[in-house]
């Protein structure tokens, strides 16, 4: 997008990573899925909305999984300049 075209023109050798949906202890997108799901109300209408239709391809990720990505990609000798899709 422009936000990463702008950071590769100041500074080419930027490492860009590109996390999907973060979740983890205390996020608030999953966690109110879950807590829909736990709803007494759910055992007589079990259902839970679909993102985006259902269409959406999405593939979550663990924040302390985002993380451990950052501290690898700023130690890889290789990695300055090159986008990683997490």
């Amino acid at each position: 997008g422009e936000a990463e075209a702008g950071i590769r023109a100041v500074l080419p050798e930027a490492i860009i990573l590109r996390p999907s949906i973060v979740f983890g202890p205390e996020d608030e997108f999953f966690n109110r899925f879950a807590s829909m799901a736990s709803h007494p109300l759910s055992t007589v209408a079990p259902f839970l909305p679909a993102i985006g239709g259902g269409e959406s391809k999405v593939q979550p990720v663990y924040a302390g999984d985002v993380a451990e990505a950052i501290a690898n990609a700023v130690s890889m000798e290789d990695a300055a300049g090159k986008t990683y899709e997490l």
